[in-house]
Order: structure tokens, then sequence, then C-alpha cells
């Protein structure tokens, strides 16, 4: 028997990510003011992924439902536009990387004012090797690193 498995589309993303959260197709659709027949036919694969415009109409409702903090909705609005096949400009995926190491961060309980200014000063390529695994990531105070660690 030949089986096949494909990645689930942004419909069914959507969908599960709902049904996880307990809110109804008609409560999705009044809080996102969009048409719950439409949202269904996304659902159901039936019409393509929504535009940027609807991803983040959809998951300003979802964050409004979860109650997220607005490090967490940045998050899922990512997740929500890299499912929906959003994320293609350049500037969208150097925001991404940014975010992604910026993610990174906050998992090693960095403080926000940190995490804030490395996304700065880190460049692009240290953070893509960071995230890849290529280079570890270290994390030390200032003051206690030598002046001779600095220069080098």
């Amino acid at each position: 028997m030949l089986r096949m498995l494909f990645d689930a589309g942004f419909g069914s993303f959507l969908r599960k990510h709902r049904e996880d959260l307990q809110i109804s197709l008609r409560q999705l659709a009044k809080d996102t003011g969009l048409d719950p027949a439409y949202l269904s036919r996304v659902e159901r694969e039936l019409s393509p992924a929504p535009r940027p415009e609807i991803v983040n109409q959809i998951a300003d409702a979802l964050c409004r439902n979860q109650g997220l903090s607005t490090v967490d909705c940045e998050r899922l609005r990512r997740q929500l536009l890299e499912v929906a096949g959003q994320l293609v400009t350049e500037d969208d995926l150097i925001d991404d990387l940014s975010s992604r190491f910026a993610d990174k961060l906050r998992e090693m309980k960095m403080p926000e004012a940190y995490v804030r200014e490395s996304t700065q000063k880190v460049t692009l390529d240290q953070m893509r090797k960071v995230l890849i695994g290529e280079e570890p990531l270290e994390i030390r105070w200032f003051h206690d690193v030598s002046a001779k660690e600095i220069k080098s």
C-alpha cells in the first residue's frame, strides 16, 4: 500500500488550532469580521490560504481569545503567516530570523531589554548559525569578559 504524507495546509492548521482552543467557527468569524462560510472553505482547503491582511485578522482574534502576551501573539502571527506561505519577501524572512533568534534568547530567560539589544547587534549570519546549531550561543556578562576576549 502506498501512503503519502503531506504537510498540513493553512486551513488544516487553523482548524486544529481553533478546535484546540474550543472556539467555534461562528465565534472566530464574529471575532474576525469574516464570513463563516469563507472560513469554513479555508479550513476545508477549498479556498487558498488567505492574504496577509486576513491572516493578521485571524491572528489578532486568536490572540485575543487566548489572552496572549505581545511576544506570544507575534510568535503565533509568524506561525500563521508561515503556514499560509506569506513569509516571502526578504524583509519578512529577515524579521522572522530575528524573531526566532529573540525567541531562543527568551527561552534562555534573558531579560527583554537584552533580547532587543541582541537582535540589533548580532549579525544575521551569526543568528542563522546559532539557530541551525552551527555555532553555540554563549551568553556572558560584559564585566566577566576580558579586554583581550572582547578585542578578538
